[in-house]
């Protein structure tokens, strides 16, 4: 009876590891997909397609920022659920020249 409980929490304990391991990784591929976008949205263009660019940038980086978050949050709290991976938003392109 104690052999089976010791496997248990051995098996446990192993499966939370995973789940830690998993969730640490996609928070580090998160901040690195992140930084990339932010780097690419400060970059200094002009016209306004690459206005596009850069705010499809900026909501890329938001999007990053997001999950990153989630999965920090869902590696310490193994009660919650792993979050459901879904692509970032496309960004409305706003023509600039209708305000006149």
């Amino acid at each position: 009876m104690i052999a089976v409980a010791i496997i248990a929490v051995l098996l446990g304990a192993t499966k939370a590891v995973r789940r830690w391991n998993f969730c640490r990784n996609m928070a580090n591929y998160h901040a690195a997909m992140e930084l990339t976008a932010i780097k690419e949205a400060s970059r200094q263009y002009g016209g306004l397609e690459l206005h596009f660019i850069v705010e499809t940038a900026k909501v890329q980086a938001e999007h990053h920022a997001r999950f990153k978050r989630e999965y920090l949050r869902v590696a310490y709290r193994p009660w919650l659920p792993i979050p459901n991976e879904v692509p970032p938003p496309e960004p409305f392109l706003v023509d600039e020249s209708s305000d006149q």
